[in-house]
């Protein structure tokens, strides 16, 4: 489930893959509690108008994907319907079959993505409180080691998980190290987000640790490393002063900044690699982490 705030609008893009069996219209057991969680946002939202579109991929052709987008936008503002409590709230579900992709469909992540539904709505009013929450500053020790491994696609290099900490303000801090456990000098620059497995890519801002996401496999979410409002990414960037380059033997610790729900308490960490002819595959997956 992933959430697109634009304006006064909030966007909520729910995966078909979630909610429906392949080329099916009827709703998972899955699928209730990410309908639950998006019948509370809409509870709290003082619109009366609740668009409900379908979207699929381009496999096949539109004359399946058309009136199964249909099924599916229907569907899914059904059982809404039966959990929205707020009164005059009304829903109405469209299908666009696959003319509007929002990534690129030559990659089955980029396909993914796109076999969607989206639903639409005021953006809920911000919850008033009488101070704002203590920021606390979060202190780690980048000799604690909860989880480690190998980082496949390289030449040596190794990750530990120093831990995965949560502020004050909801907010999730990754603190990790990258080891050069090789025989040779090893780029740390391969961490950055690739379209080839997101679907999409930022505009280059130079390397990062921006490939680097959260996972929920119960509740087949993904938490990707947030942004801030200019485009740069909240985390670790390799720039002059840091090492873009390790020795054997050498390490350098980075960070990453996410936000989960607070009702998450354990995740898997992914971290991709894109060393082999800048594939952008999966080069580790650090399971059963939990958010301290």
């Amino acid at each position: 489930m992933g959430v697109d705030d634009k304006g006064d609008q909030r966007a909520v893009n729910l995966q078909s893959d979630v909610l429906f069996a392949v080329d099916k219209a009827d709703l998972t057991a899955r699928a209730d509690a990410v309908l639950r969680r998006v019948a509370q946002q809409i509870d709290a939202s003082r619109g009366t108008t609740i668009k409900v579109d379908g979207h699929a991929d381009n496999t096949g052709n539109d004359a399946i994907n058309q009136p199964l987008s249909e099924r599916r936008a229907k569907a899914v503002a059904d059982r809404l319907k039966t959990l929205v409590t707020r009164q005059g709230v009304t829903f109405q579900p469209a299908g666009h079959g696959s003319s509007q992709p929002i990534a690129d469909n030559g990659s089955e992540e980029g396909r993914r993505r796109n076999r969607r539904v989206t639903v639409t709505f005021p953006k809920p009013p911000e919850p008033q409180t009488a101070a704002p929450a203590e920021r606390k500053p979060v202190n780690y020790d980048s000799s604690t080691v909860v989880s480690s491994g190998e980082i496949s696609g390289t030449h040596g290099l190794r990750y530990e998980i120093n831990g995965l900490y949560r502020s004050g303000d909801g907010l999730a801090v990754l603190v990790w190290t990258i080891k050069n456990a090789g025989t040779s000098v090893q780029s740390s620059l391969d961490f950055d987000r690739n379209w080839l497995r997101y679907g999409s890519a930022p505009g280059w801002r130079g390397p990062s640790t921006r490939g680097v996401m959260l996972e929920d496999p119960a509740a087949k979410m993904r938490y990707w490393t947030l942004d801030t409002s200019y485009g740069q990414c909240e985390c670790s960037l390799f720039v002059v002063s840091m090492k873009n380059t390790l020795r054997p033997g050498e390490s350098v610790t980075v960070w990453n900044l996410f936000k989960p729900p607070a009702d998450v308490s354990t995740v898997d960490v992914s971290i991709p690699s894109s060393d082999i002819a800048g594939l952008g595959a999966v080069g580790a997956v650090a399971r059963g982490i939990r958010i301290q």
